[in-house]
């Protein structure tokens, strides 16, 4: 298959629908005392999805240290992770699918997660979560507690009082109409000081009523982060100043020493008085006089400082995007990562080229090659933007976009590096394509389509048949382009972009989601399962049976193989005795999954948004287990979510009912009725949502459909 055949959808896709169905897992042979092996009918023994070497990382939010071998990350869209050695390696230990902003253990024992939709609460030492969300309308980012066990949150409704350990929760006023509180931290008489978005620092003596602005420096500022040891506080005002105060925060000075209008995520004070700044820009910084100077220790990166963090036995810990989790032994000055077994990394593209290497785009680094099997990368640029949608040409020419920047090229295997910009203003890409002869065409984020012949500079929108619709996906293959769009089916170019024919016959669903190649001809992903052409797309017939799930992509084995990533039931695996399509998720940590690709000796690869890059190493066959079905009618999980401003909701009747379609707060009071009590056919159905008049926060859509009620779970972000 072409290297040019390797366009995804991508993570943003606004179609994509996401099912939580069970699988069944496959049966293993008594005895076995491998727990994760399976066996397929032939006695092969089948290997579960591992994530792939050398790419562990990902976005690390908060750190905790829960005894003196167990360390707890909070990780961005990933839950939360569990160390047991110290913080050296990790594995996945729950709240899925949530941001984990903080972590504190209360005076009780009782823990305490700082999550994107609320709070989470664990009464026995993180090992079992609830989910409190009371009074909690979107996120919450830090904690703090009193001596007196009195706890506070700060997120983006403001601030929140607990007297009973987190377990219900009440709104304090702090005097700033509609500020979020994103920093806290509790002075040495249990004053609060709370860091706002726009307000600055507010100060409370009792917590409850009385707050003041804690000074006038702070006026208008965001603050993100507040730390205290003994009567030592620094904190600092986005692009602005850093602020140290020795008496307990009654006055505050500017202390940057040599730094300009600094913009400090975190902040760490030590028990020999040694203060440390984690930047946004990726440095880690270090005074031992109060802020006189400050010491570079970590140079700038791509990847921002999240959280600084020290544990009971000196170690220093720094929580950073892209780069998971970074470990200091010697007090700062050097750094290792310590990120095995951390997964929630966000891989916009995968492909494999002509010669069967694989290539990816992990966020926060270069676009990167493996040529073993991803058992070890090289990176193939040093730009500081990171890479988004990848391909590479047929003559090895590499293509990359980069967000808010253009499309870069290079024809010397990424040693030297041109950027293609003109014409697009501050571009968001969805979809990248690459025509055989070098016409690039892209696709934006606010729709516009564009073109760029090869030689030219200037960026042209695409005009004709594709001038309107909404493009999912180019594909190069049999000297062709095609490319699958929205409602319409698929076009096919055979003069590189210059003209379009429509190429439908035999499609029964009007979206395309997804193609690829293989020996058994032209394959279209679809919402409601695969199609074939054998005729260069001239005709189309189904392949296999009837999926209800979107197809993300497809991969095409050398023997015939055919590989599936669904929106809702992950990796499928097409089995030709039955003609039905099957699951293979073992060491998947989700159903969603964004694409799948294989490799000239059969590895697959599978990427998850913010779960992580996987592989397998054995190839299938003879595998049956429980393919995926629905006799009732289903409610899928609206994408994109979180959203803003508008998601895509799919709901599925097994016949002919009476509907109504309700969205709720978490109160449950009706903000919005898309459908109601209409009578509606059997099959698919569709409905966008838009954001318009709805705060910020977790919502309820909640189908009910003649005897049956289905709820799924929903949130608005900003």
């Amino acid at each position: 298959m072409s290297a040019v055949a390797r366009w995804l959808l991508g993570v943003s896709h606004p179609y994509a629908r996401r099912w939580m169905m069970k699988n069944r897992k496959w049966m293993a042979v008594a005895g076995m005392l491998l727990m994760l092996t399976w066996i397929d009918t032939d006695g092969q023994v089948m290997n579960s999805w591992k994530p792939v070497d050398g790419l562990n990382g990902g976005s690390i939010q908060s750190l905790f240290e829960l005894n003196e071998q167990t360390m707890l990350a909070g990780a961005l869209y990933g839950g939360l992770y569990r160390s047991t050695d110290g913080g050296i390696t990790w594995q996945f230990d729950g709240i899925s699918g949530m941001t984990v902003y903080d972590l504190v253990q209360l005076s009780n024992g009782f823990v305490l997660a700082a999550v994107s939709q609320g709070v989470m609460l664990s009464r026995d030492g993180a090992a079992h979560w609830e989910h409190i969300e009371q009074i909690f309308d979107g996120f919450v980012l830090t904690f703090a507690e009193t001596s007196a066990g009195i706890v506070y949150a700060g997120g983006r409704q403001g601030l929140f009082r607990s007297t009973d350990h987190g377990a219900t929760w009440t709104a304090i006023d702090i005097g700033t109409e509609g500020a979020q509180v994103l920093s806290l931290c509790i002075g040495a008489n249990d004053e609060v000081f709370a860091g706002t978005n726009n307000a600055g620092i507010r100060k409370s003596t009792d917590g409850m009523t009385n707050w003041t602005l804690a000074d006038q420096v702070f006026e208008n500022k965001r603050v993100l982060s507040i730390a205290r040891r003994g009567m030592t506080m620094v904190t600092a005002g986005w692009l602005d100043s850093i602020y140290i105060s020795t008496d307990n925060g009654t006055i505050w000075e500017a202390r940057n020493g040599a730094l300009d209008r600094p913009r400090v995520n975190a902040f760490l004070l030590t028990a020999d008085g040694d203060i440390f700044a984690g930047m946004y820009t990726g440095e880690i910084l270090r005074t031992t006089d109060n802020g006189g100077q400050w010491e570079e220790l970590l140079p700038p990166s791509r990847s921002g400082v999240r959280c600084l963090y020290a544990a009971s036995d000196g170690t220093l810990f720094a929580a950073v995007d892209g780069s998971g989790v970074l470990r200091s032994g010697d007090d700062g000055v050097t750094w290792t990562i310590s990120n095995e077994g951390i997964t929630n990394f966000r891989v916009p593209d995968i492909l494999i080229d002509d010669e069967g290497a694989l290539h990816a785009s992990p966020y926060y680094w270069p676009w990167m090659k493996s040529t073993d099997g991803g058992r070890s990368w090289n990176a193939l640029d040093t730009i500081d933007y990171t890479p988004k949608l990848l391909a590479v040409g047929s003559t090895g020419t590499l293509y990359c976009t980069r967000e808010f920047n253009g499309v870069f090229v290079s024809t010397d295997g990424g040693a030297h590096w041109t950027i293609k910009n003109q014409g697009l203003d501050r571009p968001r890409f969805r979809v990248l394509g690459v025509a055989p002869d070098g016409h690039l065409f892209v696709v934006l984020n606010d729709r516009p389509h564009y073109h760029l012949p090869p030689g030219t500079e200037q960026w042209q929108e695409l005009g004709g048949p594709l001038a309107e619709v909404r493009i999912n996906c180019f594909f190069t293959a049999y000297g062709n382009l095609y490319t699958g769009v929205q409602e319409e089916g698929m076009f096919r170019s055979t003069d590189n972009g210059e003209t379009w024919e429509k190429c439908t016959n035999g499609l029964t669903v009007s979206t395309i989601t997804s193609l690829a190649a293989g020996p058994r001809g032209l394959m279209a992903g679809t919402y409601d399962g695969v199609f074939v052409s054998t005729d260069q797309g001239d005709t189309w017939t189904r392949f296999g049976n009837f999926i209800e799930t979107v197809v993300t992509s497809i991969a095409c084995a050398p023997d015939g193989d055919v590989y599936l990533s669904t929106t809702a039931s992950g990796v499928l695996y097409y089995d030709t005795q039955s003609d039905d399509w099957y699951q293979m998720n073992d060491g998947l940590p989700d159903n969603l999954v964004d694409e799948i690709v294989i490799d000239p000796s059969g590895r697959l690869f599978a990427r998850l948004n913010w779960q992580g890059f996987f592989r397998r190493d054995t190839e299938v066959t003879g595998i049956a287990t429980s393919p995926p079905a629905a006799n009732r009618p289903t409610i899928d999980q609206n994408y994109p979510n979180p959203f803003s401003p508008s998601t895509t909701i799919h709901y599925n009747l097994p016949a002919r009912e009476n509907v109504t379609l309700r969205i709720t707060d978490v109160l449950g009071h009706e903000v919005s009725r898309p459908v109601d009590g209409e009578t509606k056919a059997a099959g698919q159905h569709v409905i966008e949502l838009h954001a318009a008049g709805l705060s910020p926060g977790v919502y309820y859509c909640i189908l009910e459909a003649g005897a049956s009620r289905s709820v799924l779970k929903m949130a608005i972000v900003r």
